[in-house]
């Protein structure tokens, strides 16, 4: 039977397809062997009948579980309903639309024509259909019904008249109605018949891609192209809603002579990374016919298949406490971040930030802490090696191992040796001076040694010395009872000094500038403790030559703590001009 309209089914994952409707009697249904085949799980295997009688398509139920329904009416197994054109059917959860072709207006009622007598010059026609000449005895001839040709609708461009019909050609057919019902909205019905309109004129038949496609690869589309209308006819191919870098379209042109079916291929490339998101695109496919200045819109859908890639770096790699890990994304898809940070030996408190999931092309800079779980006061300088895992949450993909080392320093273990020296020097200092006190309470031995007398008066000489001075030499008496002039003593055979004696009083000359320094040790390369100028007062302890050199230092109690100290080494003369920085006190 001829076209009567077009049924157009579209299911929820985006199918489109169209079937004329050209039968009398067609099954719906998920099964292959149906007239009309709808491959979705929410559809029976045989969902339901359709039929065409007196001009309408009517559909039948065939007890199916997920229902019939038109315009959200449940269509009861057993129950026959007509679909109007324009009305909504829902096999299940796939929509159906059906177009009607266009209605065309039915022709005038007939007006019956009985032939009379005329005057002889008038013509009467003779009936259609009869070639015989009447009897003369024939009773009067019945009347002759003539049908006029129904109106045709306008057509796209002028057509050819037609030729007049022969004498014996019978009346023409009377032309099919369908009729429309009444629209619930004026606009309602603008669309239906703007709808039906454009079908008339092209038939699009789209197949989306069967199956998901990765970034970076391929995907084909086809769509099947008719031209309905009566001349022949340019289409024009495009693709909406997708980016246009995804989309390669083979013909984007196509002419088509009146009748004449054709496919298209658009192959889908979806971008990688963030440019390629996962999970399911829409697009639409418009077909747009140059003669006639329509189009036709058909939606299909892309599903693009999730890739999760990750990158992670880790800086610095050695350090001490601080950290940072820039995560990339790479993939299309969201990643739920899984951060895991561990050392061998437990020694480590590792402390990461909050971990969000990263979209699709995210750079993130995340913080690391590290601190030993015990801190030492002193000790060594010590490193302790880490490593920080990096994964997706979603993924069974192996992580990203970072691997770093951090160093811990005791704080204490710098002043360790200041402060033992600052408390070895206070011993001394103490010791000394309480041996100091000591001997200038008594008129032993010290006291001799330091050249004063029992009530610290300086001797006359000046020229004491630490050689063991027998109770009899100083104060010793003559045989008359007159004390002896003191004698001075020896000179110190382990001193090459010829102005100095140990235990004498000196002060500094010849200081200039820098002054003369106090050294820890008779070397021009030990530490100074700090500097001293002309006249500033000393005692003589011990000299001794500077090893490698040829310069003589002398270790002197000072009259006055320099650099928190009370005895250093200063050099006899100056290692540049030989001039002598030490003189017997006046």
């Amino acid at each position: 039977m001829p076209t009567q309209g077009v049924l157009r089914i579209t299911t929820p994952d985006g199918q489109v397809k169209e079937y004329d409707v050209d039968f009398d009697s067609a099954i719906v249904g998920r099964a292959d062997g149906n007239r009309i085949v709808i491959p979705h799980v929410t559809v029976s295997r045989r969902h339901a009948h359709l039929t065409f009688d007196d001009g309408k398509l009517m559909v039948e139920d065939f007890a199916s579980a997920t229902g019939t329904f038109i315009d959200g009416r449940q269509v009861q197994p057993g129950e026959r309903l007509e679909i109007p054109p324009g009305s909504d059917v829902r096999f299940g959860e796939a929509h159906a639309l059906y177009i009607a072709p266009e209605v065309v207006a039915p022709p005038p009622p007939p007006e019956p024509v009985v032939p009379v007598e005329a005057p002889p010059a008038a013509t009467i026609a003779p009936p259609v259909a009869s070639t015989a000449a009447p009897a003369p005895a024939a009773p009067p001839p019945e009347p002759v019904i003539e049908y006029s040709p129904p109106p045709t609708p306008p057509p796209a461009r002028p057509a050819p008249p037609a030729p007049p019909p022969a004498a014996a050609q019978p009346p023409p057919r009377r032309p099919i109605t369908h009729e429309q019902p009444a629209p619930s909205s004026a606009s309602g019905a603008m669309a239906a018949q703007g709808e039906a309109q454009q079908r008339q004129f092209i038939g699009v038949n789209l197949a989306s891609p069967p199956l998901a496609v990765l970034p970076g690869q391929s995907a084909a589309a086809t769509v099947a192209l008719q031209n309905r209308g009566n001349v022949v006819d340019e289409f024009a191919v495009s693709v909406a809603d997708v980016p246009p870098d995804w989309v390669q379209i083979a013909r984007p042109r196509v002419q088509l002579v009146p009748g004449a079916r054709d496919e298209i291929t658009i192959v889908f490339r979806p971008g990688e990374g963030a440019n390629g998101a996962a999970g399911p695109h829409r697009f639409t496919v418009i077909v747009e016919s140059r003669e006639h200045g329509i189009d036709v819109r058909s939606i299909g859908q892309l599903t693009v298949s999730p890739v999760e890639k990750i990158e992670a770096v880790m800086r610095p790699l050695k350090g001490r406490g601080d950290y940072t890990i820039e995560v990339t994304n790479r993939g299309n898809t969201v990643v739920p971040l899984v951060i895991e940070g561990r050392d061998d030996e437990n020694a480590l408190e590792i402390s990461l930030a909050d971990q969000e999931p990263l979209q699709p092309g995210e750079v993130r800079t995340i913080k690391v802490d590290v601190e030993p779980r015990k801190k030492k006061k002193f000790g060594r300088e010590s490193s302790t090696p880490f490593r920080v895992a990096v994964r997706s949450g979603q993924s069974s993909a192996p992580p990203i191992r970072l691997d770093g080392s951090n160093a811990y320093k005791p704080p204490l273990e710098r002043w360790k040796a200041p402060v033992a020296g600052i408390l070895l020097l206070m011993g001394i200092s103490g010791g000394s001076y309480g041996v100091y006190n000591q001997c200038m309470r008594t008129t032993g031995v010290c006291a001799e040694l330091l050249g004063r007398t029992k009530d610290n008066a300086v001797t006359p000489d000046r020229t004491a010395t630490v050689a063991a001075v027998s109770p009899t030499t100083a104060g010793a008496t003559t045989d008359a009872g007159t004390p002896e002039a003191p004698t001075a003593p020896p000179a110190d055979p382990n001193c090459p000094s010829t102005r100095l004696q140990p235990g004498m009083e000196a002060v500094l000359i010849n200081s200039g500038s820098p002054k003369t320094r106090v050294r820890s040790a008779p070397s021009r390369s030990a530490d100074i403790y700090g500097e001293v100028g002309d006249g500033f007062k000393v005692t003589t302890i011990r000299c001794q030559k500077a090893e490698g050199e040829d310069l003589i230092f002398w270790e002197v109690a000072l009259s006055e703590p320099v650099g928190g100290v009370t005895s250093g080494w200063i050099a006899e003369q100056d290692p540049t001009s030989k001039q002598f920085l030490l003189s017997p006190a006046p």
